[in-house]
C-alpha cells in the first residue's frame, strides 16, 4: 500500500510539473486536460478513498473561492470568460489532484526526485543534440520551430560561443528558461541536502541552458550558501570570476551579436504593460492571450520594433495586466506563503518570480499548485 501511494504522489507531481511548460503541453493542450481527467478517474477506482480528508476539504473550497473571486470579476470586466473558464478548470484540476496526493508530507522530497530525472536528461538530451541529427523531426512551421523526438528531446534555439554553434539545453520543455526554473529549484534543493555531487552537476546543466537568467540565479543561490560552507577564499574568487566572464559574454552576445531582440522583447513588455496597467489599474484587461494582443497593440503601435506576433513574456506584469494591481498583489502574497518548500522560502520565491519575469508560467500548473498549497497542505 505504502509502494502504491508512493508511485501515486510521483505521477501526480510528474504530471503537474510535465504540463507546465513541456513541448507537448504547448501543441497538445486540449488533450491534456482528457490525460487530468482520465487520471483522476483512475485514481478514484485505484483508491476510493483518496479525496475524503476532511480536513484538507475545507482548504480546497476556500482556495477555489479566492481564486475565483481575485480573477472573475476582471474577466467579466473584460468580456474574456471563455478564456478564463479554461484558466479555472486548469486550476481546479490541479487543487482536486492536491486533494489527491496519498502522501502529502513527502511532497518536497518527491518534486527532489523528480527534479533530480530532470537534471539528468537535459544533460543527456543537450548532449544528443549537439551530436547527432539521428530521429529529429522538425515541426511547427514558422510559427513555433523546434526539432524533436517525440516531444521529449528538443531544441530550438542555437547560441554560439567561442565560435561554436551549441543547440540549447531544453530538456521536454519549450525554451530553455523554462528548463532552468526546475533547475534551480533543484540546486537549493541539493544545497539543503547537502548533495554537493548534484549541486556541481545542476550547475553544469544549468549553464548548458545558456540561459542568462538561470545562471544569475544560480551564482546567487551558490553564493547564498557560501556563507554556510567552509570553502577556500581562492576557490570563490575563481567561481565568481569564471560566471561573471560567462555571464558578461552571453549578455554581449544577446545584445551585439543578435541585434538585441531579447532587449527589445523585453522592453516591448515591460512599456505595454505600463500602459496598460495605468489604465486599468484595478480590474485589469480580463484573462486570455487574444484579448491581451488586441488591447496591446493600442498602446505600443508608436514602438517601431514591435512585433505584431509576439505575445507578453514577462508573466508578473500579465498577471497585473489580467487582473489589476490589487487581485496581482495578493496573488503574490498568496504565492510568498506556500507550503511545497519548508525552507528558505525567500529564496524560492525569488526563483520562482525572477524566473516568472522572463518566461510566461505565472499561470502554469506548477506555480498554481505553490499558490493552492498556502490552503490545502498547510501540515507539509
Amino acid at each position: 500500500m505504502v509502494k502504491l501511494d508512493s508511485i501515486l504522489t510521483y505521477l501526480i507531481i510528474g504530471l503537474i510539473v510535465f504540463t507546465s511548460g513541456s513541448i507537448a503541453s504547448v501543441f497538445y493542450s486540449s488533450i491534456m486536460y482528457v490525460v487530468f481527467f482520465l487520471f483522476i478517474s483512475v485514481l478514484l477506482l485505484v483508491k476510493r478513498n483518496v479525496f475524503y480528508k476532511v480536513d484538507m476539504l475545507a482548504g480546497a473550497v476556500f482556495s477555489i473561492f479566492v481564486f475565483f473571486s481575485l480573477t472573475i470579476f476582471s474577466s467579466l470586466y473584460g468580456n474574456t470568460l471563455e478564456a478564463y473558464f479554461t484558466f479555472f478548470l486548469r486550476y481546479f484540476v490541479v487543487v482536486i489532484l492536491l486533494l489527491a496526493l496519498p502522501i502529502q508530507n513527502s511532497l518536497e522530497n518527491s518534486l527532489f526526485n523528480i527534479f533530480r530525472v530532470i537534471v539528468v536528461f537535459s544533460l543527456l538530451s543537450f548532449i544528443y543534440s549537439n551530436v547527432t541529427d539521428f530521429l529529429f523531426l522538425s515541426i511547427g512551421g514558422d510559427e513555433f520551430p523546434v526539432d524533436t523526438i517525440g516531444f521529449i528531446i528538443n531544441r530550438a534555439s542555437t547560441v554560439n560561443f567561442l565560435g561554436v554553434q551549441f543547440y540549447r539545453s531544453q530538456g521536454f520543455f519549450w525554451e530553455p528558461s523554462v528548463l532552468q526554473i526546475y533547475l534551480n529549484l533543484f540546486l537549493l534543493l541539493s544545497f539543503q541536502k547537502n548533495e554537493r555531487k548534484w549541486v556541481f552537476i545542476t550547475f553544469l546543466a544549468v549553464l548548458a541552458t545558456f540561459s542568462l537568467t538561470g545562471i544569475i540565479i544560480s551564482t546567487l543561490i551558490i553564493l547564498y550558501f557560501f556563507r554556510k560552507i567552509k570553502i577556500n577564499f581562492v576557490f570563490k574568487l575563481c567561481f565568481l570570476l569564471i560566471v561573471a566572464i560567462f555571464s558578461f559574454y552571453l549578455l554581449y552576445m544577446k545584445i551585439y551579436v543578435t541585434g538585441g531582440v531579447s532587449y527589445n522583447a523585453r522592453s516591448l513588455d515591460l512599456v505595454s504593460a505600463y500602459r496598460i496597467i495605468s489604465d486599468n489599474t484595478f480590474l485589469g484587461i480580463g484573462f486570455g492571450a487574444e484579448k491581451y494582443l488586441s488591447v496591446m497593440y493600442g498602446y505600443v503601435s508608436d514602438l517601431i520594433y514591435m512585433d505584431e506576433t509576439r505575445g507578453i513574456t514577462n508573466s508578473v506584469l500579465y498577471m497585473f495586466v489580467c487582473f489589476g494591481l490589487p487581485a496581482g498583489c495578493v496573488y503574490l502574497c498568496v504565492l510568498f506563503k506556500q507550503t511545497v518548500f519548508k525552507n528558505d522560502k525567500a529564496l524560492v520565491i525569488f526563483i520562482l518570480l525572477v524566473s516568472a519575469f522572463s518566461s510566461p508560467l505565472l499561470f502554469m500548473n506548477f506555480y498554481l499548485m505553490i499558490f493552492a498549497s498556502f490552503f490545502i497542505l498547510k501540515n507539509n
